[in-house]
This record gives C-alpha cells, sequence and structure tokens, in this order.
C-alpha cells in the first residue's frame, strides 16, 4: 500500500458532558465515522479524571460547562495541566459572551453550542483539527460584539477606564483579580464599579452585566 492508499489517521475525542442521552449519542455518533473515535466520555471532571490513564491520548476534549462538581470553566487550567497535548473546546447550552471570554482567556481552543446538529459538531471538530477556528456563528457574533461595540450604547456613557472595569466585571473575575489588572486597590475598583453601578442604574453586579450585554446586542439588532 502507498502513502496515498494510507487511511487517515482518527481524530481521538473524549467528551465530558453529564447529560446521559447526549453522551450517549455523541459517543455513539462520533465511533460510527471513519476518521473520529470517542475513546473516553464522563458525567463530570472528578469521574473523567478518575477514568483517565497514560494510555489515553486525545486530541480533542468537548467540555461541557455545567457540570456537578467542579465546572468546565473552573477545571479548564486542571485539565491543560494533566492533558498538555489536549485541545479543550467547551461544549454547552449557554450562548452567554461572559462564558466565551472566559474559556478562552483560560486557555480553552473554541465554543460549541449543543443546538448545532451532532454533523455539524463533527464538521467543526474536523475544521478545527484542519488549524481552523471552531466557534459557532452565533457565538463569534456576540465575540464581535463585545469587542467593538458602537456608540449610543451603555459605552457613551462611562469612560475608557470604566469600561475595562465593565468588561472584568463581565467576565466573572474577582475584585482582587481586577485590581491586579487594573493596577489599582481593592477600594479603587470598588469606587469604580459603584460609579458603573450608579450610571447604569442599577445596583449589583449580575444587573449590571445584564446591562452590559443588552447594551452591545442592542446595537447590532
Amino acid at each position: 500500500m502507498n502513502n496515498s492508499e494510507q487511511p487517515a489517521p482518527s481524530i481521538r475525542i473524549a467528551l465530558i458532558e453529564d447529560d446521559t442521552e447526549i453522551r450517549e449519542a455523541y459517543q455513539s455518533f462520533f465511533n460510527k465515522q471513519t476518521d473520529i473515535i470517542c475513546i473516553l466520555t464522563a458525567d463530570s471532571v472528578e469521574a473523567f479524571l478518575n477514568k483517565l490513564r497514560p494510555f489515553h491520548a486525545i486530541d480533542i476534549l468537548l467540555l461541557d460547562i455545567m457540570l456537578p462538581g467542579k465546572s468546565g470553566i473552573d477545571a479548564i487550567p486542571l485539565l491543560k495541566k494533566k492533558l498538555p497535548e489536549t485541545d479543550i473546546i467547551m461544549f454547552s447550552v449557554l450562548e452567554e459572551t461572559d462564558k466565551l471570554i472566559q474559556s478562552l482567556t483560560l486557555g480553552a481552543g473554541g465554543y460549541i453550542v449543543k443546538s448545532d446538529t451532532i454533523e455539524e459538531v463533527a464538521r467543526q471538530v474536523h475544521i478545527y483539527q484542519q488549524g481552523g477556528a471552531i466557534i459557532s456563528t452565533a457565538m463569534a457574533r456576540h465575540l464581535i460584539r463585545y469587542f467593538n461595540p458602537k456608540e449610543g450604547t451603555l459605552y457613551s456613557k462611562v469612560n475608557d477606564k470604566d469600561r475595562q472595569v465593565l468588561r472584568l466585571l463581565a467576565e466573572g473575575w474577582s475584585y482582587e483579580h481586577i485590581a491586579h489588572v487594573m493596577e489599582m486597590s481593592i477600594n479603587g475598583v470598588r469606587y469604580y464599579i459603584k460609579k458603573i453601578y450608579k450610571l447604569l442604574n442599577v445596583n449589583n453586579r449580575q444587573a449590571a452585566v445584564r446591562v452590559f450585554h443588552q447594551g452591545i446586542d442592542n446595537q447590532h439588532e
């Protein structure tokens, strides 16, 4: 057999998903493909780590966000340490910009939403394995809106430093982390957040983040 006749190597997939029906459906589908194989599944990060063995060579790990025990996002640093050669792709029902940004910031290689069909997920896996980007159309749109807001939204109400603080707040970071990134004191962070709350006419983080995303989305409708 010459090189042109050699079968393409399988893409080795692992899946952490707590919904049994979804997990089994994806495992069955992948294992019927000629060039993808699902070698390991689990319903939580903890169960996955208990099952993981040195011989498990995983190319791509599809990782749900909302999991029992440690969440998918919280688990990214640990999983990257355990599997340095494995690419982590978030696999979630959530279409939330802050989850996307947090995931990418922590080292995820992409973000697939569960509203996509199994066939579409498989197609995106192939694209990623070939060096392409793997973010669903909906999430790509959220990402563009996040980084390219237009004037006339809530951004017209705050200055550049306020916007940086608000963006970090929307990404879910703690006051301590924001203080470190912005090179200010914790009290300084509290001052800016209090100022932002007043400008947005809200009184808590959740409401500020909601206005933040609504303000971006409304400019693109």
